[in-house]
């Protein structure tokens, strides 16, 4: 190899990288400085060339150098996307190779090489054209999932690059079809089981993110339920001095300040006291949205109904059932000009009707956005409501009209 067949290899390669390890899986560049690593790599390969040297393993060094001298990140997942890289690129390499040969039928040579890459390049270009405004998403799954995770792809992809390679080389009359065919049957059995497992470990990740959305439900409403008790137990102690007071005052005949004092403290009360709708659960959760939201310009909220009964569902599933619906609502009115929402409950039979409006503004192309700080979390909410709500036996559904979310359920008593 020549040092301009060096450099004409070296272009589309490096530019492959960078398009995958920034706009593809969203690894920001160091500073400048770090670019003389890749400019050294860049001369020495030059004078390997020039030497006569093997380039085999000195080219297969381009991806450690690009990833790790221009790219931040952990040592342990820049080594995976490095792997993970090679293997992508070979494969869509070997892809255009084999159509490039079975389109124009000429043997593979430095020529061909040439369009082969530049081609290979155009095809990351539009991938990552499609990917880019994703990549910051991309960037946080590389970085929490786990190495297990990391290693099937890499299996994966590993067993679809040689079959690639192997259907490359029957094309090319370098391997017998019956060597083509072990080879493909071991590859596609390997693909099965790493597709299987992926599965698997999708759903149980998705699992343990139920499960802790859950318990961050629980713990929300017994740290409110917990201060509202430590309101209360202040209350009662400060009881006996307004009982003083109230004497004092009594002592004077002093009527109308006693009204006054008896009146404050009812309003003092009650900013502490629930909505009483027949269920604790909903109640601090319904008591919470209001302590937030009371003093705000344009706020109100009307519950109409109780619950004639305990419905068929446990502590947890309530919790994570009221909490889910009322942390909607809360996000809801966070966007509105005039915040306000209404719970209606009514029943029949065995069964109660919840109706639940709220206030609701969508403004970009009449699709709800989530304004939760972490959106992998976006969905897994109102997922945990409708579940819930089937294993009772109920029904549950969202509706958008003019301004407004109305959510109906029914439920089982």
């Amino acid at each position: 190899m020549s040092v301009g067949q060096w450099l004409i290899w070296l272009v589309p390669e490096t530019v492959k990288i960078l398009l995958i390890t920034y706009g593809i899986f969203g690894f920001e560049f160091k500073k400048w400085r770090w670019w003389l690593i890749a400019a050294a790599y860049i001369l020495g390969g030059a004078y390997l060339c020039g030497q006569g040297s093997d380039m085999v393993a000195w080219k297969t060094l381009l991806y450690v150098v690009i990833i790790f001298a221009l790219f931040y990140g952990k040592f342990g997942r820049k080594l995976m996307t490095v792997l993970i890289e090679y293997l992508a690129i070979s494969i869509v390499d070997i892809m255009i190779m084999s159509v490039n040969m079975l389109v124009t039928r000429h043997e593979h040579n430095f020529t061909q090489s040439i369009i082969d890459n530049t081609l290979g390049m155009v095809v990351w270009m539009i991938i990552t054209a499609l990917v880019y405004r994703r990549r910051k998403k991309v960037y946080a799954f590389i970085q929490t999932v786990s190495y297990g995770y990391i290693l099937l792809v890499l299996v994966f992809l590993f067993s679809v690059c040689v079959v690639t390679g192997i259907s490359y080389l029957v094309l090319n009359g370098e391997i017998t079809q019956q060597a083509m065919r072990q080879t493909y049957f071991f590859n596609m059995l390997c693909i099965v089981v790493a597709l299987v497992v992926c599965v698997v470990l999708f759903y149980l990740v998705f699992s343990r993110r139920k499960v802790q959305h859950e318990k961050e439900i629980e713990e929300k409403i017994y740290e409110r339920e917990w201060k509202r008790q430590e309101y209360m137990r202040s209350f009662r102690h400060d009881v006996k001095n307004h009982l003083r007071v109230l004497h004092a005052l009594g002592d004077r005949g002093d009527i109308e300040e006693i009204k006054k004092y008896i009146e404050e403290l009812g309003i003092e009360y009650n900013q502490n006291a629930v909505s009483h709708t027949g269920d604790f659960i909903l109640d601090y959760f319904i008591d919470y949205v209001v302590n937030e939201w009371k003093d705000k310009a344009g706020f109100s909220y009307k519950i109409d109904g109780r619950f004639p009964a305990e419905i068929n569902l446990n502590h947890r599933e309530r919790c994570i059932l009221w909490g889910n619906a009322m942390d909607n609502v809360e996000e809801a009115l966070e966007k509105a000009e005039k915040p306000f929402f209404e719970i209606h409950i009514s029943h029949g039979g065995r069964a109660v009707f919840v109706e639940m409006i709220n206030s609701c503004e969508i403004k970009e192309g009449n699709i709800l956005k989530t304004k939760k700080a972490d959106r992998s979390q976006h969905g897994i909410g109102t997922a945990n409501m409708r579940d819930i709500v089937k294993q009772n036996g109920g029904e549950i559904a969202w509706h958008y009209e003019e301004g407004k979310m109305r959510v109906e359920m029914s439920l089982l008593i």
